[in-house]
């Protein structure tokens, strides 16, 4: 128990002392990390599990995708913006029970 309060005020102050960038690397780290346990969720039939870790990646991307600044960023948050949009959409599909086919793609905007 006192490890994981420990944990959770050593990431806080990591959060809240962390440049811009490593802010950013941190939340890519985090979707990353919840993606694959969704993964063992998924092999492990264990459907609440997959869901609440897509649930987290996909808040993590929508922070991302949300502060995209386009008239700074132009092209490159653009398609940042496509690359978020995709993963919502595989995400959101895969979390749904479907399985996503090479053919089915999310429309672009």
């Amino acid at each position: 128990m006192y490890s994981q309060l420990a944990q959770k005020q050593y990431m806080n102050t990591q959060i809240a002392t962390a440049d811009r960038l490593k802010l950013v690397v941190m939340l890519y780290e985090g979707a990353i990390s919840f993606i694959k346990q969704a993964k063992i969720k998924m092999e492990q039939k264990d459907a609440s599990g997959k869901g609440i870790f897509i649930g987290k990646a996909l808040d993590i991307i929508a922070e991302l995708n949300s502060s995209l600044n386009f008239k700074t960023g132009g092209e490159v948050a653009v398609n940042l913006s496509r690359i978020y949009n995709f993963l919502t959409f595989y995400l959101t599909k895969a979390n749904s029970g479907g399985t996503p086919k090479p053919s089915t793609r999310p429309q672009s905007s």
